[in-house]
């Protein structure tokens, strides 16, 4: 593998977190073909191409762990056949699964396709033997599976299987198809349960109706929770023949009932358009977030195309499962512009209804949606960054602590393609890195796939005249924030420690820094408590704050936190009236404050006290005298002292 080209707008290679790219394979004449790249919740992760070997299309995978991509993999090593459209799911530790499309059988003369499976288990070299999905899936064309989860009881694919091609001789059939170019096919789901799958049969709400033909953006996407609840989404038309988009959960074997993702109606007029394009993301608390483009022609209520947002409540939505939508998320149509496939990232965290980044292109723009802390979708926003392809594909990936990840392609300054990378960081700030392949050449096939934590793992393909090379890159975020603990009274330096966790990072190598007052007292350290020496520390408030880094020098701030320290035990005041035998004693500790229940003083004449902090004493006759004081504070630091007075 050899690294491809790399420039930063904005920024400093040496601050980047947009890590240069890496040739995975080629450049080649060998028909490479990018299929998908998925990455675990760790930072771990893969993706997955084809490429012809003696003739004959086949399923490679490279895996991203510790920091770099594997040399290519073959997945279908067990099959002899042309492979296509292989998808990839990713788990913790390097745990991959692909599943990919081949022939199995002939009947009647015809070839027949399957939809296969095939696992790489954390630390393995290679795929196991491949299992089987479904035998029967047509001709194979336009499967186009959707695959979501890596680990058996939480892994769930979605798929299309072309039944009848209406025309085709031979072929008999009662149906009618609603649109001319219709076909009749199943969406079909089904789930990895030990070491076998469990078919659910068709998902799609009316199978004896024709659908659309298979294209580029209609294909079902699956996602699934960290509870191993599935959500399912894809199109199909209704009765009236408009295709619309429509999405239910899975639970185990069960299906949940099916609910429209895009509008059938607008400003009180039936909506005719069809949706084309679907982004779908679910959170691990099984929240569902589906953007629909709907293609809306001059004259229609949409007046254009838009994007439109349902969201499906979590596991712990006190609404249940409700869908909140369809709502518009253009910021009201682009116009004339054409609108790309949307993309959706989502989680969980960043305000009480989790966070969010939703992505298209309108025209030689790209567009960001968010929602605020109380779920609402905020207005779209332009992303400043480089021209792109009109109607281009985008990635997406949020950052809970906020801002996040998108990439398209794009033209550079000299008008060359390139895979722009916007990158915006929780705290302000950004930075836009263009990724370009070992030859140049047109742009293509840029897919990526995020871990819910701000970072992503990117490939393309890129080239001219059949000789391409697959190219891959990894954009990374920093450390989250987290926050330190210390004491939350006045303690003495002894007792003066700070604790904080771990700095959530899918990067890893944190290692963390030690800050009083602004200024770093102790660096490198792996251990998350320190004492810091009493010398550094002194007495009073002090600013303590905790910075991590990461292997590749990203870095975060915590929030200053209040280190009280007292090390100075009560100041004692003296007023002695000689010629009238008067002596007062003033105690006080101006930071943790006097314990005057623990005063103890003597006179030096047989009288005495207990307790307080201010004490008026009169002599019975003139002489020398040795007062006796002991006090302390509420940190323990004691006051032990002899005063010597002469009374006339």
């Amino acid at each position: 593998m050899t690294v491809a080209g790399f420039s930063l707008l904005g920024g400093t290679p040496a601050a980047a977190v947009i890590l240069p790219p890496t040739t995975i394979d080629g450049p080649s004449t060998e028909g490479l073909s990018v299929g998908d790249v998925a990455m675990a919740p760790d930072g771990t992760g893969g993706l997955v191409y084809t490429k012809s070997v003696a003739g004959v299309a086949h399923v490679f995978a490279s895996r991203y762990d510790n920091g770099s991509w594997s040399a290519p993999m073959q997945v279908d090593w067990d099959r002899p056949f042309e492979a296509s459209q292989p998808r990839i799911a990713a788990g913790r530790n390097g745990r991959l699964l692909v599943v990919w499309v081949t022939p199995v059988a002939t009947v009647d003369g015809a070839s027949r396709s399957g939809l296969l499976s095939a696992s790489l288990g954390p630390g393995a070299k290679g795929f196991g033997p491949s299992l089987l999905v479904d035998p029967n899936v047509g001709d194979g064309a336009g499967v186009d599976p959707s695959l979501a989860g890596s680990a058996p009881g939480k892994a769930v694919v979605a798929y299309r299987v072309v039944t009848l091609i209406f025309g085709v001789p031979g072929q008999f059939t009662n149906s009618v198809p609603l649109r001319p170019g219709d076909v009749m096919a199943d969406v079909r789901v089904a789930r990895l349960e030990g070491d076998r799958w469990s078919r659910l049969g068709p998902v799609n709400r009316f199978p004896a109706a024709s659908m659309r033909p298979p294209g580029e953006t209609n294909g079902p996407e699956v996602a699934v929770g960290s509870t191993g609840r599935a959500v399912v989404a894809w199109q199909e038309p209704d009765l009236t023949g408009v295709a619309r988009i429509l999405v239910r959960r899975v639970t185990g074997t069960t299906l949940g009932p099916v609910y429209a993702a895009s509008p059938e109606a607008w400003e009180g007029r039936p909506v005719t358009d069809d949706a084309t394009a679907l982004g779908l993301d679910v959170t691990g608390f099984d929240m569902a977030r589906v953007a629909v483009r709907v293609d809306g022609a001059p004259g229609s209520p949409l007046r254009g195309q838009r994007v439109f947002m349902t969201s499906l409540g979590s596991s712990y939505s006190t609404e249940g499962g409700e869908p909140v939508g369809p709502e518009p998320a253009d910021g009201g149509g682009s116009g004339a512009a054409p609108i790309g496939p949307p993309a959706v990232a989502a989680s969980d965290e960043g305000g009480g209804d989790g966070s969010l980044r939703l992505a298209f292109s309108a025209g030689s723009v790209v567009r960001l949606v968010g929602v605020d802390e109380e779920g609402r979708l905020q207005a779209s926003q332009e992303s400043a960054g480089p021209i792109a392809e009109p109607g281009t594909a985008v990635v997406a990936a949020v950052d809970p602590e906020g801002g996040g990840i998108v990439a398209y392609e794009a033209l550079d300054e000299i008008g060359s393609p390139t895979v722009a990378v916007r990158q915006e960081f929780p705290l302000g700030g950004s930075q836009t890195g263009l990724l370009y392949g070992p030859l140049g050449g047109q742009i293509s096939q840029l897919l990526g796939g995020g871990s819910g934590s701000g970072d992503a793992l990117l490939a393309f393909r890129q080239g001219e005249s059949g000789r391409f090379a697959i190219v891959a890159d990894r954009v990374a975020a920093p450390p989250a924030r987290f926050r330190p603990t210390v004491p939350k009274r006045w303690v003495p330096p002894r007792r003066a420690k700070v604790r904080w966790p771990v700095a959530p990072s899918v990067i890893g190598g944190v290692r963390y820094a030690l800050l009083l007052d602004g200024r770093v007292v102790r660096a490198g350290l792996t251990r998350r408590k320190i004492t810091p020496p009493p010398a550094l520390l002194g007495s009073g408030v002090r600013r303590v704050q905790v910075m991590a880094t990461d292997r590749l020098g990203q870095d975060v701030l915590t929030r200053p936190v209040k280190l009280r320290v007292d090390d100075r035990p009560p100041r004692l005041r003296v007023r002695v009236q000689r010629d009238r035998g008067i002596v007062a004693l003033k105690l006080r500790d101006a930071h943790s404050g006097l314990m005057a229940r623990a005063t103890r003083v003597r006179f030096g004449d047989g009288e005495g006290v207990r307790g307080g902090a201010r004490f008026r004493h009169l002599y019975a006759g003139a002489g020398r005298y040795t007062i006796r004081v002991r006090a302390r504070d509420r940190t323990r630091n004691t006051l032990t002292q002899l005063i010597e007075v002469v009374v006339r």
